[in-house]
């Protein structure tokens, strides 16, 4: 997201330096809700930037003026590239505390003077601090737009920072910040925010702690200023009804005196690779449940930049996004919920935020990663495309309405680099493809790329850990995955010729997929399918060999008679029968996969195995993986006494034939549950007599 349409929506601490920016959003979001969609193919957006004039003075200090004759006003814009991301942890907040005394008097006009002066000639003044700059701004009748550069050049060559109005504006600063302490959606946010980048600036509070704003006296505040406030790092944006030679030849009277000096540069210290879900809960005074959801994102001008940007509306910007319908109006688990995405030169946030009731909290933290996983395995279509890059743009160009969003937008993208940056935004926004969104998706908006911050009610808070979320999240994935996959199944097998019906007594066949693992099928006329079979085998695994390899099977209904694998994934592959080593974690997944209980895991041993377990039945009724581990895989150590040489399909063969149907009765409505679940709910009964037999 562009950073002049993200502040007026984020952050408090900029107070009402982005009103006008605002006011003009609103109108257009209204009226963008009589637009029709854009067409998918556009006329080119060209913003005529041919009519900006460049100077950089020889102090380094860069002019941007652009002439704007719609109407008689002016605005004229200091933008210094400094701010959250400059400051030291000791004196975080300072650029902060700073901009407040930007207007608090110069030798020639005392405190209060400069808000008199520029309101006598009907004009506003106002100013913005933020991660990578800070900013003050007057907008006035273009009549006074010397009076308006002569007021700048002033503050910012002159200021006096006097003592006691540093200790006045202390205290409104830390008001401030203790009001955020009392608003729960700020607190979640910045709590998120620390929870999401532990080294980078971007994690660190904005505004700073009060002890901190106490200890910044006259003193610190100048040495900030000397080091930051430097020409190189300072561009003056001036747009309104103006002509550019008299406005350059005024400004460069003015701030070319400045001196050069030396900048010093701090930079926020690199982020490290997450590598597992970051999760935390808080409590506080609150009668509702606040959840915010982040992920580290692609910063500003990255290639995809706007992919991330797109991928925040489809899911969580306005009333038809998917969070929106799914999590708050089809399933009612939230009150509200929303997504975002903010970039920065450094670095970026791709983030959801949601008010729910507290007994809610799992049910919805899993229905946000099913949509997201929805996402992942089907892109947007393009006509949902289209509209909300219709969206964006719209807002992009509204930006560009009045002379305030002008000068920010010009000021923005040359401390970029360039202000011509401005007319690559559209090109580069309408480029985006469907792919590129589930791409993006794909890439950032991973589980152990997570960072999840819970505000709760303080009766309200449990014992759940990190790993725990972490497993309810995968499980909740790999239900979606499983659906996806299902449906593709589906569709795969409508578009196939109908197979032949199988014979009354069809032979025995031995399917081979593709981790290696092997199933033995018998045809029959029951109401298992081929589905409820591969689900069982690799769904809480890797889903992704089930549907390509049931595609292949041309067998509607089976009677399983039980699952093998070769003598070589016995004997070096032993807890990983069912499928890759890299994905299965051990037995007891096998069994939960499997939905029968552990006694059907004895029996599935000694059917893939042929090996006797020497175990009591109580031990082998032990819920824990260690207990089971021996008894379902055989120890690698200790030698095998395998069967005689028979092929596998005989060796199975050998055991009684179990019908694993699904119950009289229940067809229809467990087969659905085995779609969502991935379960295959097997006829406990028929193991129960398996395992008495053997």
């Amino acid at each position: 997201m562009n950073i002049i349409k993200y502040l007026s929506k984020r952050f408090p601490g900029t107070k009402s330096a982005w009103a006008g920016f605002v006011c003009s959003w609103a109108a257009c979001v209204l009226l963008l809700c009589i637009m029709p969609a854009a067409p998918a193919q556009s006329q080119e957006v060209v913003i005529p930037l041919n009519d900006v004039t460049k100077r950089v003075l020889d102090n380094g200090l860069t002019l941007l003026v652009k002439e704007d004759h719609s109407a008689p006003v002016a605005t004229v814009n200091v933008w210094v590239k400094t701010g959250y991301f400059n400051e030291t942890t000791e004196w975080a907040g300072i650029s902060h505390l700073l901009e407040h005394m930007f207007f608090k008097g110069t030798p020639t006009r005392p405190v209060g003077k400069i808000q008199d002066e520029v309101k006598s000639c009907g004009g506003y003044w106002n100013a913005g601090t933020i991660y990578d700059h800070t900013n003050y701004y007057i907008v006035l009748p273009s009549s006074e737009i010397n009076r308006a550069l002569d007021i700048e050049a002033d503050a910012l060559l002159h200021s006096n920072f006097p003592q006691e109005e540093i200790d006045k504006e202390q205290e409104v600063v830390i008001q401030e910040i203790l009001r955020k302490y009392d608003n729960p959606g700020a607190m979640v946010w910045e709590k998120m925010m620390d929870l999401l980048y532990a080294n980078h600036y971007l994690g660190r509070w904005r505004m700073g702690q009060p002890e901190q704003v106490r200890r910044m006296d006259r003193e610190v505040l100048v040495g900030y200023y000397t080091d930051r406030y430097r020409p190189e790092n300072i561009i003056l944006s001036i747009v309104g009804d103006v002509d550019t030679d008299a406005v350059l030849a005024e400004a460069a009277r003015l701030l070319g005196p400045m001196p050069k000096g030396e900048l010093k540069h701090h930079a926020s210290p690199p982020e490290p690779e997450q590598t597992a879900l970051r999760f935390r809960q808080d409590t506080m005074d609150v009668a509702q449940t606040y959840l915010a959801i982040g992920f580290q994102a692609p910063p500003v001008l990255h290639e995809d930049e706007h992919a991330a940007e797109v991928l925040s509306y489809v899911l969580g910007s306005g009333k038809s996004a998917r969070l929106y319908r799914e999590i708050k109006e089809r399933s009612g688990l939230a009150h509200s919920i929303s997504a975002g995405y903010y970039a920065l030169p450094s670095a970026g946030a791709f983030y959801i935020e949601a008010e729910l009731d507290a007994d809610k909290i799992d049910e919805t933290r899993r229905a946000i990663f099913r949509e997201i996983e929805r996402l992942k395995q089907q892109p947007p279509a393009a006509a949902e495309l289209e509209r909300i890059k219709a969206r964006i743009e719209y807002s992009f160009l509204s930006s560009m309405e009045d002379v305030s969003g002008q000068s920010n937008n010009l000021a923005y993208y040359e401390s970029l680099g360039d202000y011509n940056l401005l007319n690559d935004y559209v090109a580069r926004l309408r480029a985006v493809t469907p792919e590129d969104v589930q791409r993006a998706a794909q890439k950032y908006l991973l589980i152990d790329k997570a960072a999840m911050q819970e505000l709760r009610p303080e009766d309200k808070k449990d014992d759940a850990t990190a790993a725990q979320v972490e497993a309810s999240l995968r499980e909740a994935v790999a239900e979606t995955q499983f659906e996806a996959q299902a449906q593709t199944t589906s569709a795969a097998r409508a578009a196939a010729p109908a197979p032949q019906s199988p014979a009354q007594d069809a032979p025995v066949s031995l399917h081979t997929l593709s981790n290696g693992a092997q199933v033995i099928i018998k045809d029959s006329n029951t109401v298992m399918n081929i589905d409820n079979v591969l689900s069982a085998i690799g769904q809480r695994a890797d889903v992704s060999f089930a549907a390509k390899e049931a595609a292949g099977f041309q067998v509607e209904t089976t009677k399983w008679a039980t699952f093998a694998a070769d003598e070589q994934t016995l004997q070096t592959n032993i807890p990983y029968v069912f499928t890759s080593g890299d994905v299965f974690t051990g037995p007891q997944t096998v069994v939960k996969a499997l939905g029968t209980g552990r006694r059907a895991a004895r029996s599935i041993h000694l059917l893939v195995t042929g090996q006797d377990v020497v175990a009591p039945p109580n031990e082998l009724l032990k819920p824990s993986p260690e207990s089971l581990m021996p008894h379902i895989t055989g120890v690698p150590e200790a030698p095998r006494a395998h069967m005689p040489e028979m092929s596998i399909a005989d060796r199975a063969l050998t055991f009684k034939e179990v019908e694993l149907g699904l119950k009289p009765g229940q067809a229809d409505r467990e087969a659905n549950r085995c779609l969502q679940c991935g379960n295959v709910c097997f006829d406990q009964t028929a193991f129960d007599e398996l395992f008495a037999e053997v």
